[in-house]
């Protein structure tokens, strides 16, 4: 891919009369040439017959209308993903300079300059992906499915997204979890400009731990981004932990008002760029949002219309 973030693992699953699809990939040239080689050498003339997206950020589905054109195959999403890139699609068409969008960035302390940045970040799934399918299968958390001739367990997660899926095999002990469980980096939780007071990292939290009490250490996980580990309950717990040793150190800068952009330097150790500044706000003010919704900390809006959170003493 072309961003730090280099690369995406797709999953294939035969069965005898065609292949199952975990994610596609973004819409561009190269990502189309690499398909264009496995359809030609690895599916052994078979079609793939379903194509599963995990979640809806363009790097899991921005070729799924193009692989499902070329080999009409059905789309399988859970609800809250395919209505939320409806939603996205529909923003983008709509696309004009939207002064409510920019205020949820201004108000947290941002330039205009950065707040502008939402414009280009938004775009990102007008370049890459490919025209969507006007219909889809709906699949729910708990829903068996099979694959593979193996039973599969959807298992929903949320907060890095609104209903990501992840799939489970118990008699393989195996879970494509897609950007649900990554074995060396974080998933952004990120609160948007259309739900500023939303708590994703709460729903992260609960979902992290139905994980826990879903999967055991001897786990194989085939992430979408860096290579299938297990030990994933002890990965999972590190996460949760990392969040809870976050959120405590964020709530005691607070004692001293803080702004959403003042939590960078609490929750990230590096330089925040143009690249990076949509996902670092949107998981900092994330992370204010649930220390609101906990009761630790409160906020009050000044005279320029800045929120300046505070802890609850």
């Amino acid at each position: 891919m072309p961003f730090a973030l280099n690369h995406i693992n797709l999953w294939l699953i035969e069965d005898d009369d065609g292949w199952t699809l975990i994610d596609t990939g973004l819409n561009f040239e190269k990502s189309k040439s690499y398909w264009q080689e496995v359809i030609k050498n690895q599916l052994k003339n078979k079609p793939i017959k379903q194509i599963i997206c995990t979640h809806l950020h363009p790097d899991h589905m921005g070729l799924s209308g193009w692989l499902c054109e070329q080999f009409d195959a059905q789309l399988w999403m859970s609800k809250g993903e395919y209505e939320g890139y409806q939603s996205i699609s529909s923003e983008i068409i709509n696309s004009s300079p939207n002064p409510a969008v920019y205020d949820f960035y201004l108000s947290g302390g941002a330039s205009l300059k950065q707040a502008k940045l939402y414009d280009k970040y938004i775009n990102i799934y007008s370049t890459f992906v490919y025209p969507f399918p006007s219909k889809y299968k709906r699949l729910v958390n708990n829903e068996i499915i099979t694959l593979g001739g193996h039973a599969w367990q959807v298992v929903v997660g949320s907060g890095h997204s609104p209903e990501h899926i992840c799939l489970w095999c118990k008699a393989l002990n195996i879970i494509i979890s897609g950007d649900q469980i990554l074995p060396t980096i974080s998933s952004n939780i990120s609160v948007y400009p259309k739900a500023p007071h939303a708590n994703p990292l709460n729903n992260w939290l609960i979902s992290c731990k139905n994980y826990i009490n879903v999967l055991n250490s001897q786990t194989l996980v085939l992430p979408a981004h860096g290579k299938p580990f297990t030990g994933v309950i002890a990965r999972l717990n590190d996460l949760v932990n990392e969040v809870e040793d976050n959120l405590k150190d964020l709530a005691k800068t607070c004692e001293t008002p803080k702004r959403v952009i003042d939590g960078f330097g609490v929750l990230f150790h590096k330089e925040i760029n143009q690249k990076t500044f949509m996902l670092a706000y949107g998981e900092s003010s994330a992370h204010f949002n649930y220390l609101m919704h906990l009761g630790v900390i409160n906020s009050h809006v000044d005279t320029h219309n800045v929120t300046w959170y505070s802890s609850i003493k």
